[in-house]
């Protein structure tokens, strides 16, 4: 049987603000496999929006320049 929850060794950094979570997620998985990216490379990376936040297509976008593949719900 396979077990219901998978639980992954990342380690989140502090975002630096209330609006780079999807950033800051996207830095732990960087780093998780290996990148070397500095949070701050990603967060300018990625394209913000103008009251905060950040589409998951720009962190998609972003994974996908990097090697990554990406899959979009």
């Amino acid at each position: 049987m396979l077990p219901t929850t998978l639980r992954l060794p990342l380690r989140m950094l502090p975002q630096p603000d209330e609006t780079t979570c999807g950033p800051t997620c996207l830095d732990a998985v960087y780093r998780y496999w290996g990148g070397d990216s500095k949070l701050a490379e990603v967060i300018d990376r990625t394209h913000r929006l103008k009251h905060g936040g950040t589409f998951a297509i720009f962190l998609a976008c972003d994974a996908l320049r990097q090697g990554y593949r990406a899959t979009l719900y």
